[in-house]
């Protein structure tokens, strides 16, 4: 027994009628009558969470305080071979710092070889959420020593719930930090754990999630039904930033074990969160069709027809990740950013190496791993846009992921169109660069052409980028021909040599360069902020106004790509236009005729022919 100010924390008492010659028994071990009677409380939490939580002694490291009384019994009786349990507890004004009070009772009771769950939560609005499950399994002595098959054992289980305000939850886990919304809920599943069939409904409403550096998402709707042969998730719909995401589903059976899966994803301009900063804004449209198995997910064709992943302005701090010291305390808002630490097991290799080897002699090996595999259907009209990047790429037929215990991709990501800015000098990506996968996510095959025109020197740059990250080989070659180091000080100062005085490099010729520079990047973030483009760029001149470009392009539809350029300067003489009109068609997976024509009379047409190996 353990008792605090006279008050009992806890008493048990147990019996078993064994004597020591017995334990090597097994028949008699089996027959041996048993008897455990554990009380718990009442406990405050906050003195539980004092006792188990380690000493802490930075005043800034303010864990949420949780509060509630708990109170608890166990009890167990009859034999080894036939056991009988009763579990209960129940907690009284659960909760955390600020979120409301909530009440948790559960029950637990095991008897031939039956299992009965038993979960009721009260919110603070009356609310109420009843979840009960029951379940066969043999947890006698000896079967228990044996390796259960959990796949195949059977289950009932319902869910009801009411005006549920799941508040009161928030703030327990160290990930969420508020809770909002009403749950509804009546439904029940049955089946096995491998073969499950659901029918019922379930609904929440006016939705909140506030997590610790994953983003904020408000207005959630979630409606997901249910029958004998199909679950569908009618409608998931939720806000983060001035993002929306919109999912649906259906799972359908069609035989005891294989199911077919029909997938729909619509997110417009939703924010992409990472460690409390903003990593990209991604809007999409995606559909995916497949089947599931308990051995395999098979996404046969996860079609993406359109896709803009917008990178922030400001880009990301890149810092390098390390062991959260115990004397910094990280905040965000002013509130710390709390995170459990996983101890690795004595003896365990370091994440990435040595991990199929020491998973093979386990017992969970002998398991079938489960096996994911989507092939992905996105041959264009992939964008990755930002300050200083606007390409448009696509995958190649057949581009496909796996998983089993790791990721692995295999195929190639194709460039169609883009430019890069580096050091204030624009590249366009040649159209036959890619990155070609053949496994290990990180061991791609780099096979890059970038060209940058320089109108002062009237010198192309081409830079071939070749080879995998950790042995890249730059290939730089220039029309007319230069050495490598007027080309890498053409590169960096505008001009093949370093002498003052000519051209752009005259102070002069620097301010406008500037201004210009400055004025076309306002404009750029001005009119792309409003103009429904995919491509939309601003090139100031290497003078200043003289010779800037503007570009500008969108996808009509999801095979006619209609483009704009002009030009400040440009001499007609020369078959330069000043507007140009560029038109794109794709007439199949191979096939596509391209055309270009502008005020100077000039222009030009032709047909395309592409195969991917």
């Amino acid at each position: 027994a353990a008792e605090q100010g006279g008050k009992p924390l806890l008493t048990a008492k147990a019996r078993v009628d064994l004597g020591p010659k017995d334990l090597k028994d097994r028949a008699r071990l089996a027959e041996a009558p048993l008897a455990l009677e554990a009380r718990v409380g009442p406990l405050a939490l906050s003195q539980l969470q004092a006792a188990v939580q380690p000493t802490d002694d930075d005043p800034l490291h303010t864990t949420p305080k949780v509060r509630g009384t708990l109170a608890g019994r166990l009890a167990v009786t009859g034999k080894l071979r036939d056991p009988r349990a009763h579990l209960q507890i129940d907690v009284e004004g659960l909760g955390a710092d600020e979120s409301p009070d909530g009440r948790v009772t559960l029950s637990f009771d095991y008897a031939n070889a039956e299992e009965v769950l038993d979960l009721v939560m009260r919110s603070q609005n009356r609310g109420e959420l009843h979840a009960t499950a029951k379940g066969r399994l043999d947890l006698s002595y000896p079967t228990v020593t044996r390796q259960p098959r959990l796949d195949d054992a059977p289950l009932e289980a319902t869910l009801s719930a009411k005006d549920f305000d799941p508040a009161f939850l928030a703030k327990l886990s160290d990930a969420v930090d508020r809770l909002g919304g009403l749950l509804y809920a009546d439904a029940r599943a049955g089946g096995t754990m491998i073969s499950p069939s659901v029918k019922g409904r379930i609904e929440w409403k006016d939705g909140a999630v506030f997590t610790h550096g994953s983003g904020n998402f408000t207005g959630i709707h979630l409606l997901a039904t249910g029958d004998e042969r199909r679950i569908q998730l009618e409608e998931l719909t939720a806000k983060s930033g001035n993002g929306t995401a919109k999912l649906s589903a259906v799972v359908e059976r069609t035989a005891s074990n294989t199911f077919k899966i029909h997938a729909q994803a619509d997110l417009d301009k939703f924010p992409m969160m990472s460690q409390g900063e903003l990593a990209a804004t991604l809007s999409i449209r995606s559909t995916a069709d497949g089947e599931a198995s308990p051995a395999h997910i098979a996404i046969r064709n996860l079609h993406i027809p359109e896709a803009h992943v917008k990178l922030p302005d400001v880009q990301r701090k890149d810092v390098q990740k390390l062991d959260d010291p115990p004397d910094v305390v990280l905040t965000l808002n002013g509130k710390p950013i709390r995170g459990s630490k996983q101890k690795v097991p004595e003896g365990a290799s370091a994440a990435g190496t040595g991990s199929s080897a020491s998973a093979a002699g386990s017992p969970a090996s002998a398991r079938p791993v489960k096996q994911v595999t989507v092939v992905v259907n996105a041959p264009r009209n992939l964008w990755i846009q930002g300050e200083d990047i606007n390409t448009e790429f696509g995958f190649s037929e057949g581009f496909r992921v796996e998983y089993a215990t790791e990721p692995r991709l295999f195929g190639d990501v194709n460039v169609i169109r883009g430019r890069l800015d580096v050091f204030g000098r624009r590249f366009d990506l040649e159209r036959d660069s890619k990155v070609s996968f053949s496994g290990l996510p990180l061991q791609p095959a780099l096979n890059v052409t970038a060209t940058y025109k320089n109108e002062v020197e009237q010198v192309t740059v081409k830079l071939g980028v070749q080879g995998e990250p950790e042995k890249l080989e730059l290939k730089p070659t220039s029309d007319p021909p230069l050495s490598e180091t007027e080309i890498y000080t053409l590169l960096a100062t505008g001009h093949t040599t370093l002498h003052h005085g000519t051209g752009a490099s005259s102070p002069a010729g620097e301010a406008a360069s500037l201004v210009g520079s400055f004025a076309a990047s306002q404009l750029k973030k001005t009119l792309s902020s409003k103009l429904p483009l995919d491509v939309f760029s601003i090139e100031a001149g290497d003078s200043g106004i003289e010779g800037s470009k503007l570009e500008a392009g969108t996808y009509v539809n999801d095979r006619f790509y209609v483009g704009f350029k002009g030009r400040i300067g440009a001499d007609p003489m020369k078959g330069e236009n000043s507007n140009e009109v560029d038109l794109e068609y794709q007439l199949s997976k191979h096939w596509s005729v391209n055309g270009r024509y502008g005020d100077a009379r000039a222009g030009g047409a032709g047909v395309s022919w592409r195969k991917d190996y």
